[in-house]
């Protein structure tokens, strides 16, 4: 209520209309006062006397001269104020028009959204103490696991594997009272002869807690897809693979993955993630926000273009797609070049393939934000609107040719 009478009063133009009805009422009113009231007595000596109807006939005209000065001062302030815009806006205009025909050398995408989903919560927190039992544990500078490694898989993915089904929570959850993979002990054993029972069931103990580290790992991969431009040339991914994904590996795949694949294309940055969360047994949600900052050197190693030589710009998408690949084992990609995508039509809307995903009661708020090329002041702002299940497995092939969940986020221009 207060900020809807703090709008009305910095509003000129409703100030104007007020005015204006204000000037006609008092007009109006005098002239029929001084229709209807004799004004002015004349005493004994001939000279003529206000009458108290006098005074306020005079008092009227007063007012009415100060609601006309009152309007002509708002009137020109208003003038200028829209002046100004117009000035601002087309300056505006010019800029993003300079900004679309510049190549793309840098962005920040930042997704913000709010859940009030207890189990968000907890994973969250959960990862949260993954990373700083991680952390406690460094020697010599060095942690066990690195630990951009442990921000993706503790926090980034469970985010996004809830973004790509709703209500939905995956963690990485290791196999119960095993704290780390038997790599070391592993190396050892095969260096060695097997000497006796005890070492090869200890080799089977391994290979168990292998399989079910992988497990783990499958549970919370994913593959974050984002064409920049409406012809879907340029795909910006990041993520992570799951261990049953077999790609032809004779293209490097994005900078985006680099704190899982050593053969990534080498970047200065990747997607963080960041929360604030609400207090436990509250109803209030709490707010979750990933961002990636993509100086030029990182950008251009976390792009995908299917025409090499068209050179992407900074002219932004009025809808901007995100496409989460996850539950994968056969994908749509002949390699790692996330912009050759064997679906027909994957961005296109009103396919009959994509199935309408409510998202309402679990993802509240939820925005994506892009600056292209260092324009903090000409930021693209973007609300999402809708989200579907997209099947996969429609290739001309034959049915059972991929295997892989994918859900597709639409953000509209605000």
């Amino acid at each position: 209520m207060l900020d809807f009478i703090r709008a009305g009063i910095e509003d000129y133009s409703t100030w104007l209309i007020v005015f204006r009805f204000i000037g006609l009422a008092i007009a109006a009113g005098s002239s029929i006062w001084a229709t209807v009231s004799e004004l002015t007595v004349k005493e004994h000596d001939g000279r003529k006397r206000l009458t108290r109807s006098g005074v306020i006939a005079i008092g009227l005209t007063i007012s009415g001269l100060v609601v006309s000065i009152v309007f002509e001062d708002l009137q020109r302030r208003n003038a200028a104020r829209e002046q100004a815009a117009r000035v601002i806006a087309e300056a505006q205009r010019t800029n993003e028009v300079i900004l679309a025909t510049q190549p793309l050398t840098s962005a920040v995408v930042q997704l913000q959204f709010s859940s009030a989903n207890d189990s968000l919560r907890k994973a969250v927190m959960q990862g949260k103490r993954e990373i700083r039992k991680n952390a406690n544990e460094s020697q010599g500078g060095s942690t066990p696991i690195p630990l951009d490694a442990m921000d993706y898989d503790w926090v980034l993915l469970p985010i996004v594997s809830f973004l790509a089904h709703p209500g939905t929570v995956t963690v990485k959850a290791p196999p119960e009272g095993v704290t780390a993979k038997p790599e070391s002990r592993k190396s050892k054993s095969t260096r060695r002869k097997k000497r006796n029972d005890k070492e090869e069931a200890d080799e089977g103990d391994d290979r168990e807690t292998e399989r079910a580290f992988q497990q783990a790992e499958h549970a919370v991969a994913a593959i974050v897809l984002i064409p920049l431009d409406d012809a879907q040339n340029t795909v910006l991914s990041f993520g992570k693979l799951s261990s049953k994904v077999e790609f032809k590996k004779d293209y490097k795949i994005s900078a985006g993955f680099a704190p899982f694949e050593p053969d990534a294309r080498k970047g200065y940055s990747v997607p963080r993630a960041t929360y604030k969360l609400a207090a436990p047994g509250s109803q209030a949600p709490s707010t979750y926000d990933i961002t990636w900052k993509l100086d030029p050197g990182t950008l251009t190693a976390s792009i995908d273009r299917q025409n090499p030589t068209v050179t992407p710009t900074g002219r932004t998408r009025k809808t901007l797609q995100i496409a989460i690949f996850y539950d994968m084992e056969r994908l749509p990609f002949s390699n790692y070049d996330f912009s050759r995508i064997s679906i027909d039509e994957l961005w296109t809307e009103g396919k009959p393939f994509r199935n309408a995903i409510e998202f309402g009661k679990e993802i509240m708020d939820a925005s994506l934000t892009l600056e292209v090329n260092g324009a903090q002041e000409l930021p693209r702002r973007y609300r999402l609107k809708r989200m579907f299940s997209v099947d996969v497995d429609q290739d001309d092939m034959g049915p059972g040719m991929y295997k892989s969940g994918c859900t597709l986020l639409e953000f509209d221009s605000m």
